[in-house]
């Protein structure tokens, strides 16, 4: 299956946004560096029909979301930006190990 076209172009972005993103401070939560990186990739998102939503994050490194919108239809399409989330998150947040739906 194709990936919807909006999706697309967000994947494009999402690792542009990821670089503007600052370096971790020790007094933050886990759980709010998670978000905050989320509230960066959010916007693009929005814009091609997704949304994300953070439902928790475990003290061993485990973030669960909900993606939802009119272009995650299928389940390729969800696997596909959740695993681009996922490296954007491993990437920003060493504790992060992974990121599941829902």
């Amino acid at each position: 299956m194709a990936l919807c076209l909006a999706n697309m172009t967000i994947l494009s972005k999402l690792g542009r946004i990821v670089g503007k993103i600052e370096p971790m401070k020790e007094q933050r939560s886990l759980a709010q560096e998670v978000e905050k990186v989320i509230k960066m990739l959010r916007p693009e998102l929005q814009s091609g029909g997704s949304y994300i939503e953070l439902l928790s994050v475990s003290s061993y490194g485990v973030v669960r979301i909900n993606l939802s919108g009119s272009c995650i239809l299928s389940s390729h399409e969800r696997i596909t930006i959740l695993l681009d989330i996922e490296k954007i998150l491993k990437e920003q947040i060493s504790e992060i190990k992974f990121v599941i739906q829902g």
